[in-house]
């Protein structure tokens, strides 16, 4: 199972009397008083072997449904338009490491029918929403093989009337927008250099974006051993205890 974090315990079964999210009237407004940029970036404050590990996207880049990790290492709201979020980060992509840039931009909100995590009292305060977004990340031009991924992003995040946010997280598979883990992103990535295009999507689970090849990654009832032709597209990285995201320097482009 690729993730970035352990998944959540199994959330109590719900109640009759959970109020229903309403509709957000005036999404500007929402997001102007709610910064959703932590919840993009997905900052758990993990740790591994002393070392803060950020939240890893695991996803396909290709027909093949070769393997692709990204990190969202920095998201800021930009002042003016509460919508845009500046971002920074890496892929990492046939063990070639890019800095990119970018933006996401959020163009919807709707009330989500889900239950989050949270203790009964909570759970029954909580609104509980998805944003649609669009997204463009463009990497280093001067890195070999760069280019530009498009295309839209999903969010599911719940508030709370103290004002905290948090990811609507839950089994890996679930029907959920994003999938159950919060994020989900789909798109193209486009050469620089060629102007090629690929298909590419990324998630806190990969599930969320390649359920069926879930399904044969390993090789055994128990699944000790992972399926050769998912080992040579690279998807043995998400299991290899390799801090790519600590080795390299972060990107030094500007918001």
């Amino acid at each position: 199972m690729v993730k970035s974090q352990a998944p959540p315990a199994t959330p109590e079964a719900p109640t009759a009397d959970v109020p229903a999210t309403p509709p957000v009237a005036d999404v500007p407004a929402f997001l102007a008083a709610h910064n959703l940029a932590p919840l993009w970036q997905a900052d758990f404050d993990q740790k591994e072997n002393g070392n803060t590990r950020p939240t890893i996207l695991d996803g396909f880049y290709g027909p093949e449904h070769r393997h692709i990790s990204v990190i969202l290492e920095r998201v800021v709201q930009d002042a003016a338009r509460p919508g845009v979020f500046r971002v920074q980060g890496r892929t990492r992509y046939r063990k070639n490491i890019t800095p990119f840039s970018g933006t996401i931009t959020v163009e919807g909100l709707k009330p989500l029918n889900a239950f989050p995590d949270l203790d009964s009292a909570e759970r029954a305060q909580a609104r509980v929403y998805t944003a649609s977004a669009r997204f463009v990340l463009r990497e280093d031009s001067t890195a070999a093989g760069a280019g530009t991924y498009r295309g839209t992003a999903l969010l599911d995040f719940y508030q709370l009337p103290a004002g905290t946010l948090g990811l609507v997280q839950e089994m890996p598979g679930s029907d959920l927008p994003a999938g159950g883990g919060g994020l989900l992103f789909r798109g193209q990535w486009q050469s620089f250099r060629t102007g090629k295009r690929q298909e590419v999507a990324f998630a806190t689970y990969a599930e969320a974006v390649l359920p069926d090849a879930m399904a044969d990654l390993y090789l055994g009832d128990r699944g000790e051993t992972l399926n050769p032709k998912y080992a040579r597209l690279d998807w043995s990285e998400a299991w290899e205890n390799n801090e790519w995201w600590a080795k390299s320097p972060k990107p030094g482009l500007s918001l």
